[in-house]
């Protein structure tokens, strides 16, 4: 995985501005052969160099959760880890049942961590 996907994915690049055409399209976003802009070693540079590395891994899998618990507030998906039987599916599919569309502002990009899903029933 390139470093500025991996940054993309995470959420540690700048929020973009809407289109301007006095700035954009950059560089970064043009079609090869143009020469693709990347910050190397900047901060988020460094937290993406290495993506076999515990601190990588603790990174994507911390922030895939977190979005996780933010999507499934908003949307509600199935299967999703807190259903644990037949009676705790139908309850969660109640209408209304408690649905939240704030999400806190920590939530970035856009790896979300699949549900480790299992009926105990």
């Amino acid at each position: 995985m390139s470093p500025d996907i991996a940054a993309e994915h995470i959420g540690l690049l700048p929020n973009q501005p809407a289109y301007d055409p006095k700035d954009q399209p950059t560089a970064a976003m043009l079609p090869a052969p143009i020469p693709h802009e990347y910050d190397f070693g900047s901060e988020s540079d460094k937290m993406v160099e290495d993506v076999l590395s515990d601190q990588f891994q603790q990174l994507w899998i911390g922030t895939g959760r977190s979005n996780r618990a933010a999507f499934e507030k908003v949307f509600r998906q199935v299967p999703n880890d807190t259903i644990r039987s037949w009676k705790g599916y139908v309850d969660y599919l109640t209408p209304n049942a408690g649905i939240s569309v704030s999400v806190p502002e920590r939530e970035r990009g856009y790896t979300l961590m699949g549900p480790d899903w299992a009926c105990d029933e």
